[in-house]
């Protein structure tokens, strides 16, 4: 919706001029909401760039660069500006560019040029000749949006000499329009923030072996990972029924309920049950949780549960490259390893490898000292139970 909406506001702009058909005003309030949105969908940066350069007569820049070396940046954004010079600034230009190197030294909002750096110094600069009067730029002007902690965020506006400098109405636009700005880069970078620590979070579920969901108060499905997707898929115990999660026999159903009911209630309780099986298989083991509700202000509207799912009859396979790579394992030790978890005794496995009893002994023993045990029962448990060793294999 906001997407479509800016992008067919920004269409609709008056082309390249002065400041002046729209007020002041109607312009600044153009601009911040076109960043807030931007803030919230990184997508739509350039439809802000394009609004300055469409309202501000304006080519657009946004560059990072650390507080102690501003000559290093990142280029954030770039609007109406000639490709090949944005790429020669990015690769050589950057380091000698006055205006930045000049304006780190400074924390007022707003920059002209001309409070940095002398008319005749910028001209002569290497800056100006090759990036800047190619491109029939002339006057700047520089926006510090971020300025503590160790790096700086700058957005420099650039435009030919026809338009003049960057003073009276327009000035007031920016130094309007730089708090919200640099509202909106804070609200991006933590919302990135955020979305980084999902994307860590979901990356984790989808290597767990155990079936993960994520239900509401009314059951409805919100999250799934590969394990708990293959579960729902065979049905039999669990499925997804038009998108809430429900137990096939009746009784356990209820039941299941009953716990993400005790998940989402206003005083959570976690809870843990047994759901039964056909066949004579062993039931699955379920453990109902609530999600920290202070991790998200919707939690009051929509609380959440989080279920874990585990079979106890089925054991993940343990790859000698994971016991290898996890336990600093031999390639001997690794395969003696997998066969005892696959519940082989050593003397079976020392005439399936064709070594001697003592060898397989030796490899054991090597085994103890690196996973700090001397007991192989604990030796077991400790290399089936190790969540790192299960994302590995």
């Amino acid at each position: 919706m906001l997407r479509s909406s800016f992008a067919a506001r920004s269409s609709t702009l008056a082309p390249r001029k002065p400041l002046g058909a729209p007020s002041a005003a109607e312009i600044t309030l153009e601009l911040i909401e076109a960043a807030y949105a931007a803030a919230g969908d990184p997508e739509l940066w350039p439809v802000f760039g394009e609004m300055c350069e469409r309202r501000l007569s304006s080519a657009v820049a946004v560059y990072a660069h650390p507080t102690d070396e501003p000559w290093r940046n990142r280029t954030l954004l770039h609007r109406g500006l000639d490709p090949k010079y944005a790429a020669l600034y990015r690769e050589e230009l950057h380091p000698r560019n006055v205006l930045i190197l000049n304006a780190a030294r400074h924390t007022a909002p707003v920059l002209l040029a001309e409070d940095v750096v002398a008319r005749d110094a910028l001209e002569a600069s290497e800056f100006f000749n090759e990036y800047m009067r190619p491109q029939s730029l002339h006057h700047a002007v520089n926006l510090n949006l971020v300025t503590g902690g160790r790096h700086r965020v700058s957005l420099a506006l650039m435009r030919g000499q026809r338009f003049g400098s960057y003073d009276g109405i327009e000035n007031q636009v920016l130094n309007r329009l730089v708090p919200h700005l640099r509202q909106a880069f804070d609200m991006a970078e933590r919302l990135d923030l955020l979305h980084a620590q999902s994307r860590s979070s979901l990356a984790v579920f989808e290597r767990l072996a155990a079936a993960v969901l994520t239900v509401d108060d009314r059951c409805k499905l919100v999250f799934s990972n590969r394990a708990a997707q293959r579960l729902l898929a065979r049905g039999g115990t669990l499925t997804d029924q038009g998108g809430r999660l429900l137990a096939v026999r009746a009784e356990a159903d209820a039941r299941l309920k009953a716990a993400i009911e005790r998940a989402t209630r206003p005083r959570p309780v976690a809870s843990s049950l047994a759901i039964p099986r056909g066949g004579g298989r062993t039931p699955l083991s379920v453990s109902v949780v609530p999600s920290d509700p202070r991790r998200s202000i919707f939690a009051a509207i929509r609380p959440l549960a989080i279920i874990l799912v585990h079979d106890p009859a089925e054991q993940q396979a343990i790859s000698e490259e994971g016991l290898r790579a996890r336990f600093d394992a031999t390639p001997a030790e690794a395969r003696l390893a997998v066969a005892l978890c696959a519940g082989e005794n050593l003397a079976a496995y020392a005439e399936s490898a064709g070594v001697s009893v003592t060898t397989a002994k030796t490899h054991l023993n090597g085994l103890f000292a690196k996973l700090g045990t001397n007991r192989q029962a604990d030796l077991v448990r400790t290399i089936v139970t190790d969540p790192a060793l299960r994302a590995l294999s």
